[in-house]
């Protein structure tokens, strides 16, 4: 295959010293004081790859980084765990009750990676995350608070943060990703994408392929969408409150409209679909040399 480089409901309240999550379902006590002591520890799991056709990432408050690689043969989470209480005690006696952990589930080839922690009692946690994946294995990411990156998977990649940036580099697979607040980059991509935030700006790298799909929208933000010159879609860019930049240079095109809220076109006959929206902000698109 070619490689080309390239609303659910959340209350956030800005209160004194920091920010606090309030109303995450499910979530345990994210709020809480900010000041107190910290307490801080690495961690280390692994899980045979054998059989694994998806890993689900369960998230709840901290990075998640995936990289994928061709030599691994199991699937290893590393990183640091950390908690704030009012005393060290109280910080050291919480940090051991947060559990990351791989699950076998009764699914067929899916295995979970969970950040666990008790429904009540820990005032404030976190943790950083870093995942070697082995090749050919589908991913699914959901978190609560914090950025997303993924690194030259091979499978399909689903990314769903309500807080926080999502980057998904030299992806062989579709891509979907939604954020609530952040922003979204697809770069150097095989497959179709969907991006989808609410308040953020979305770039777009990528080669959708034959017949392929790409949609990015933002309530409020820029979207950016780059594709080859070769690429066959039916082109639709739209800002609702803003400008859309197209260049159309790349592509033989037919029937384009142009004013400065809307451009379509078909390109190179059509086949596949490029839509590109924002509520407010500008959408630009480009096509590059083949």
């Amino acid at each position: 295959m070619r490689k080309f480089r390239g609303f659910r409901m959340l209350t956030v309240m800005l209160a004194v010293g920091g920010w606090m999550l309030v109303g995450c379902g499910g979530i345990s006590n994210l709020t809480g004081p900010i000041d107190g002591d910290k307490a801080l520890a690495g961690f280390s799991t692994s899980s045979s790859s054998e059989g694994v056709t998806s890993l689900e990432i369960q998230w709840r408050n901290g990075t998640v980084s995936v990289v994928v690689d061709t030599d691994a043969t199991e699937i290893l989470a590393t990183g640091t765990k950390s908690v704030i209480a009012p005393d060290n005690t109280t910080a050291e006696a919480q940090l051991e009750e947060l559990d990351i952990r791989f699950n076998v589930t009764d699914s067929a080839g899916r295995l979970v990676l969970i950040l666990d922690a008790p429904a009540e009692g820990i005032a404030s946690y976190s943790a950083d995350v870093f995942v070697r994946l082995p090749v050919g294995v589908a991913l699914t990411v959901e978190s609560t608070s914090g950025n997303v990156q993924v690194v030259s998977n091979t499978g399909a990649t689903t990314i769903d943060v309500l807080i926080g940036d999502i980057s998904v580099f030299n992806q062989d697979g579709d891509v979907v990703a939604t954020t609530t607040t952040g922003n979204i980059e697809v770069n150097g991509a095989d497959g179709g994408v969907r991006a989808t935030t609410e308040q953020g700006n979305i770039v777009i790298n990528t080669d959708p392929g034959d017949n392929g799909l790409i949609v990015a929208n933002t309530l409020s933000g820029v979207v950016t969408i780059v594709v080859p010159g070769s690429t066959s879609a039916e082109l639709r860019l739209e800002a609702t409150t803003g400008t859309v930049i197209a260049n159309l240079d790349a592509f033989l095109s037919l029937n384009p409209t142009f004013n400065p809220t809307l451009v379509t076109a078909t390109l190179n006959g059509g086949g596949g679909q490029i839509v590109g929206t924002t509520g407010n902000g500008f959408v630009t698109f480009s096509g590059i040399g083949n």
